[in-house]
């Protein structure tokens, strides 16, 4: 870009200037430029070499403006002298002149000039594309980086850098889940995003996998469950935490703490299969969240426990439980009745722990299981004793009805709501339980024919969250009172 001359007094006022301080050395500047602009840098620098010792300001900013020129050469050229080709330098020397501001006025009046044509803009615009075209020349990420801090956002240039940029650091950086979503953070315009997205998927699937714990296969179901390029992995990772579920605990040294928390903390799925065993397991009529639970339940209860029931009007007597570490019965001591009865379980790794045997006033009886071929939920328990216990459930896997008929053929009925028993018909009574404390029975109408006894339960709770002790009233009247001692399994 040619630049217009201010002032015909202005030349003559800066030659005189520039005579006064550097002698002879304006012409020579002037040989210097006119050659580089004719792309002769052998001799421009031979030239340039004669100004080495020049000290006006003057002088110094053409030669600074002469060496940038020089260091941003074109490639191949310039080969005779010991200048090196540096885009970069060049410039960093450009920016240097326009920081110290010195002498810019008076570079542009000489640069003006017929023999020259240039300004200090148009050498900034020449070392800028210079450094530009070698920065794509040598196409990697540092030098792409430094571009980008000295040429301006609104530089058609930039959004090309940026984008090869994009392109070496997704290959750099997207090799990891972590990198991949730094990757995203830094450039959420690129159109590599897609691809960095679908990485992280998969990164993250294989990280899930790696670790293969119950926590990693949540993780990533709960990080991708709503996205739907991801429902296969997303599918594919359900039936994986099952597998380290079933791993963890369907067998035969889980214990009823484990599968607690897991119930507790875990969204029930209907083809669980750990929810099936747990629904087995605690349906078992031995099991202390079943045993008496139409009366006073034990909460899923492990270790032993001994129970003082201390009547108002009668005798007092005591009673003693052993569970086991799933919190089944192992064995019960009836104070009041003084019959020991003991029982045996084993463990099927499809349907989980099922009892085998009871001995009982010196005799054994064994038990025999059948199971819904559907489901796998318990469906039938045999007793040779004569008895059998028939068992529904809802869609849900809830229990629903327990009809347990004896050997007499005298059936007793139980009904369910949400896990809770709410009717017991027998053949002489129906026993309605109408009020709870949690999973406590606190309230339990008892019907026989046109006469209803209402019974009403006070619990006291103990520290590890068991009822330590209840008072059991018979309409309104104070019947007897239970302690309870518990030792839970070590």
């Amino acid at each position: 870009m040619k630049k217009k001359l201010i002032s015909v007094i202005a030349i003559f006022m800066f030659a005189g200037m520039v005579c006064a301080a550097a002698g002879n050395g304006m012409e020579t500047m002037t040989k210097v430029f006119r050659s580089i602009v004719k792309n002769e840098f052998d001799h421009a620098w031979a030239q340039r070499q004669k100004l080495t010792q020049a000290t006006s300001p003057e002088i110094q900013v053409l030669l600074d403006l002469s060496d940038a020129l020089q260091l941003a050469r074109p490639e191949g050229t310039g080969k005779k002298v010991s200048l090196p080709c540096d885009p970069w330098q060049a410039m960093t020397l450009v920016r240097n002149i326009y920081v110290r501001g010195e002498g810019l006025e008076a570079a542009n009046e000489f640069l003006a000039s017929d023999g020259i044509e240039l300004s200090t803009d148009v050498i900034e615009k020449i070392v800028e594309n210079r450094l530009i075209e070698a920065t794509f020349a040598h196409d990697n990420e540092h030098e792409y980086r430094r571009l980008l801090t000295v040429i301006d956002e609104t530089n058609p240039s930039y959004g090309k850098a940026r984008a090869k940029l994009a392109e070496i650091d997704f290959k750099n950086r997207c090799t990891s889940a972590q990198g991949c979503r730094n990757y995203m953070r830094d450039y959420p315009e690129s159109p590599l995003v897609e691809k960095a997205k679908a990485l992280t998927l998969q990164y993250d699937y294989e990280d899930a996998e790696k670790e293969g714990t119950v926590q990693s296969w949540k993780k990533f179901i709960d990080s991708y469950r709503s996205r739907p390029e991801a429902q296969t992995l997303v599918a594919q990772a359900q039936r994986n935490l099952e597998t380290v579920q079933n791993a963890q605990l369907v067998n035969s040294n889980v214990t009823l703490a484990e599968l607690d928390r897991y119930a507790a903390s875990t969204r029930r799925e209907i083809e669980n299969h750990v929810f099936m065993v747990y629904d087995n397991l605690i349906n078992l009529p031995t099991h202390s969240y079943r045993f008496m639970s139409l009366k006073l339940n034990f909460g899923g209860a492990t270790g032993r426990v001994v129970e003082q029931v201390k009547q108002v009007k009668g005798k007092s007597f005591t009673n003693s439980f052993v569970f086991n570490a799933q919190g089944l019965l192992t064995e019960h001591y009836d104070g009041y009745l003084n019959k020991k009865v003991e029982y045996s379980y084993d463990f099927d790794p499809r349907h989980g722990f099922y009892p085998v045997s009871k001995t009982e006033g010196g005799k054994r009886y064994s038990y025999s299981c059948s199971y819904d071929r559907a489901t796998g939920r318990l469906s039938m328990l045999k007793c040779s004793d004569g008895t059998v216990v028939m068992y529904t459930f809802d869609e849900r896997g809830r229990i629903e009805e327990r009809k347990q008929t004896d050997a007499d053929g005298k059936t007793v009925t139980s009904t369910y709501k949400s896990g809770k028993v709410r009717t017991e018909t027998g053949p002489k009574q129906t026993m309605k339980f109408l009020k709870y404390d949690d999973n406590r029975a606190t309230q339990i109408d008892i019907e026989k024919g046109k006469v209803t006894d209402k019974w009403t339960y006070v619990y006291t709770q103990g520290e590890n969250g068991a009822w330590v002790k209840a008072v059991a009233s018979l309409n309104g009247k104070e019947q007897f009172t239970i302690t309870r001692e518990i030792t839970p399994a070590e």
